[in-house]
Formats: C-alpha cells, sequence, structure tokens
C-alpha cells in the first residue's frame, strides 16, 4: 500500500515522515512539481512522482493520475503546510481519512479562520481584513477607529510558507527561514521568508497603512502575490504551542510547548521549546480553547498545531496549523516525553489504529502528560531560562515556578 506526501517535502515532513511510512509497512510516495530537487528522497527509497500543484484542476487530475499510477493507496497528506489544501482535496475524491478540505482552506486563511472562532463564541481579537480592491486609507481609518495601536498587521495567507524563491537562505539565529533575494541572511522590511510579507507590530497609523500596501500591492517582479492583510489587537501575554491528535472529529491534546519569537517589531517565530509545568487552571484552559477551536475551523484528523497566548484568564488562538508541528518540536516530544507526532499523524490519515496517547495534561498539571518529562537536572535549567532568558531571545523574564 502507498502513502502519498503531496509538496516538496524540503521544509516540511521531510525524510522522517517517509522513513515512519515505510515502518508501518506503506510505500511512501512523494508527489512533487520539482523533482530535480528532491534527489535526497530517491536516495532514500521514496517513490517521486512529477506533478503540477499549482493548476485549478489539479487536485482532481491529481487524484485520477494517483490512482492511475500507483493502484492501492492507503493515505494522502500533505509534505509541507503549502500544500496542505490540495492533500486535503486529494484524499477527499479519493475517499481516503482526513480532513474535509474546507476546514483546511479555513485554517489557511486567518481571516476565515477569526470569522470561524467568533461564531464559535471563542475569545478572538477585534481584526479588519483589507483586500486589494479596497479603499487602503479608508479601511485602515476604519480598523484604528476600534483597534489599538500598537496593532499587528500581516497577510491573511501564510505567505512564509510559500517557495516564492527557490533555494533556501539562511538567517543567523532564525533557522529555518530566509533571507530577501537582494539581502541574503537578512530579514527585509516587514517580510517573512522569501522576502514575502509577514507580521509587523505597527505602532503608528502610518506604519500600518504602509504594510497594509506591501501585503496587498507587492512590489513588481518579486514574484510576491497580491494578498489581502490583516489588523489585529496586539495579544498580550505568554506564547504557547498545542499539539493536538484527532481521528473521527475526536481530539486529544497530547502537550503543549512555549513559543519564542524575535523582538519586535517583526515577531518572526522561532520555534517551540517543551513548556514548563503549567498550573492545572492554565492547562485546561489552553487544551479546552484549542480542542474547541478545532471542532469549529471543523478539523477531523490529523495531527494539529495550535498557537496560542494567554492573556488573563483567556487563550486566545493565534494561528491554526491543520499540519503536525515543525521537526523541532515533533523531534523534542520523542526526546522528552516518548510520543511520536508524526506516528500519530500518519496512523490517522491512513486509518491505523492509534498506538496509547499520554495520559490527560489537566490531571497531571503539566505541559506534558503523564509523569513529569524533564529531569531535575534538566528542570533547573529549564527554570533559569525562563526566569533569566537569553538576550536577543525576544522573551521577556517568566514565572520560572510554572
Amino acid at each position: 500500500m502507498n502513502l502519498v506526501f503531496i509538496g516538496s517535502g524540503a521544509d516540511g515532513l521531510g525524510t522522517p515522515a517517509f522513513a515512519r511510512a515505510a515502518a508501518l509497512g506503506f510505500t511512501p510516495v512523494l508527489v512533487t512539481a520539482d523533482p530535480a530537487r528532491r534527489t535526497g528522497a530517491r536516495a532514500a527509497g521514496v517513490r517521486v512522482l512529477a506533478c503540477d500543484l499549482d493548476s485549478p484542476d489539479s487536485p482532481a487530475a491529481l487524484a485520477g493520475r494517483l490512482r492511475h499510477a500507483l493502484g492501492e493507496i492507503a493515505g494522502v497528506t500533505a509534505a509541507d503546510r503549502a500544500h496542505a489544501v490540495t492533500a486535503a482535496r486529494v484524499a477527499a475524491r479519493l475517499g481516503l481519512p482526513g480532513n474535509p478540505p474546507e476546514a483546511v482552506t479555513t485554517c489557511a486563511d486567518r481571516v476565515l479562520t477569526r470569522r470561524a472562532l467568533v461564531a464559535a463564541r471563542l475569545p478572538s481579537p477585534a481584526f479588519e481584513p483589507v483586500g486589494p480592491d479596497d479603499d487602503l486609507d479608508a479601511r485602515v481609518v476604519a480598523a484604528l477607529s476600534r483597534i489599538a495601536l500598537p496593532c499587528v498587521v500581516r497577510p491573511a495567507l501564510d505567505l512564509t510558507a510559500l517557495d516564492l524563491t527557490g533555494p533556501a537562505l539562511s538567517v543567523p539565529g532564525v533557522p529555518g527561514f530566509l533571507g530577501t533575494p537582494d539581502a541574503p541572511g537578512t530579514l527585509g522590511p516587514g517580510t517573512g521568508s522569501g522576502g514575502a510579507p509577514g507580521l509587523v507590530l505597527c505602532s503608528t497609523y502610518g506604519e500600518v497603512t504602509a504594510h497594509c500596501r506591501r501585503i496587498v500591492s507587492p512590489a513588481a517582479g518579486t514574484g510576491i502575490p497580491a494578498g489581502t492583510a490583516v489588523i489585529e489587537g496586539r495579544l498580550p501575554g505568554p506564547g504557547f504551542g498545542v499539539e493536538t491528535v484527532g481521528a473521527g472529529g475526536f481530539h486529544r491534546c497530547v502537550g503543549i510547548t512555549a513559543g519564542r519569537v524575535t523582538a519586535p517589531p517583526h515577531l518572526v517565530e522561532r520555534g517551540h521549546v517543551p513548556a514548563m509545568p503549567l498550573p492545572p487552571d492554565r492547562v485546561r484552559t489552553l487544551t479546552a480553547t484549542a480542542t474547541r477551536a478545532l471542532a469549529a475551523v471543523g478539523l477531523t484528523h490529523g495531527a494539529a498545531h495550535v498557537e496560542m497566548r494567554l492573556a488573563g484568564d483567556h487563550a486566545y488562538v493565534v494561528r491554526i496549523d491543520a499540519h503536525p508541528a515543525d521537526g523541532a518540536v515533533r523531534a523534542s516530544f520523542a526526546r522528552e516525553c516518548g510520543f511520536d507526532l508524526l506516528d500519530a499523524h500518519l496512523r490517522a490519515v491512513t486509518g491505523l489504529d492509534q498506538l496509547p496517547l499520554p495520559g490527560s495534561p489537566v490531571t497531571a498539571g503539566n505541559a506534558f502528560p503523564g509523569a513529569h518529562p524533564f529531569p531535575a537536572a534538566s528542570r533547573a535549567r529549564r527554570v533559569r531560562r525562563l526566569g533569566a532568558p537569553g538576550a536577543g531571545a525576544g522573551i521577556p523574564a517568566g514565572d520560572a515556578g510554572r
């Protein structure tokens, strides 16, 4: 039986996913638009199929091609976040386990996500979309009449997940992020990977207007599509990532990580690390809000990463990835608490029975379920990091008792 991965796989699930698929008894198949760049996958024994993934009719055409080329298919999943919607559409057409395409589309679009959360009466910051056809100045004035400064401006679609510039350029101190084409190794003003507009914390009307314009009217020749900007109220409080596994519409929280971002104004995510133990009421707030959010957007299968902030007694959803957390988080889970997020995700999208999941993080009172995941020496090191974080980490000194 074949397990199909759609996308490049370079910055997504990658080689560990192919190895895990083989360990589960499946033949991994990578479907990509650029097979020449995936020589590593072939070397690992992965079958590689070339296909245009950007064609409007690609899900229907790809489903038919996969049926013809592969025969029996156990499951279809995305090899990277950029192709999560395509993978969901192909899986649905093949009648395989997976998330409804509409749910994955909602997660990929911040405006749709915000509207779904508001409809479910979940805590949400005030927000205002600004599209390419809108009167930009009028929309910004209207937004700032009800959204306090400083506020956050970002693209509705996660352009940092798109391969816009070809080979990756490194950014010192920000693993996994790219540089701008004209300044390798640096982030341009208000950009994410590949020079694509990213999140910016704006303090003035002029900054809000300028960054909205970068998003809705990108400079010619950059290859960045015009998009919708979202102006949002700034969420205070510490950031967390809630990792979940779902099957048949039931979601289980398997752990909580602490988010790290660079210093303002760009607040580029540097990744997640295992959180210190949290009070049980905070764990309940995070996990209950995360599972309600997943139900609100309609996700049903596989691993998901819910990025959140705790502000007072409320947990706010920043974004939902209908895709497993990145490799660093997955490795951390496997190392610190013995739980394989990738294995759980692949079992869900192929209909296999799950291995026993960890106990409830609510009753354990820890960021990770069950016994304390860190040895005493490791706990001491993490207390020191939280109490006095390293310079330039972009993390405020926290309550080490958590």
